[in-house]
């Protein structure tokens, strides 16, 4: 098998479009282990532990898969990001950017900080400041 068979790619369509409707589950879903199932007897790079639980290794999979069918609507889709931990302890939620806590929270609050006060600079120079260049 390869991951351009019907049996992966319908799997990998059912979980894109369960992850679609109803978000990430930090529970096991039958979708993610009918994707887990058919992935594994396709031939994929990783073999997955099948247990239900959307995390970065099915994440990776599922990404693999529509990547190998580019030139079909599921090709064209981004898999989701995971949401199980890593571990693939149920509650343990992956998430990216600012909201991931702790101190990268501060570095996004300072970044944002800066950012504000570079464009009130900006902005008090600009009507401050009329003409532009000064002139010998």
């Amino acid at each position: 098998m390869s991951l351009t068979d019907t049996a992966v790619v319908n799997a990998a369509t059912a979980l894109n479009d369960s992850l679609t409707s109803n978000g990430c589950q930090n529970s096991a879903n039958s979708d993610v282990s009918n994707f887990q199932t058919a992935y594994n007897a396709a031939g994929g790079s990783q073999t997955l532990t099948v247990d239900g639980l959307y995390g970065a290794h099915t994440q990776a999979a599922l990404q693999e898969v529509m990547s190998a069918n580019s030139g079909s609507t599921l090709g064209s889709y981004t898999a989701p990001a995971g949401c199980v931990a890593a571990a693939g302890t149920p509650g343990a939620i992956v998430t990216e950017g600012p909201s991931t806590g702790g101190s990268s929270d501060l570095k996004w609050w300072l970044i944002g900080g800066g950012a504000v006060a570079l464009a009130g600079g900006i902005w008090y120079y600009s009507k401050h400041h009329k003409g532009g260049r000064r002139r010998r």
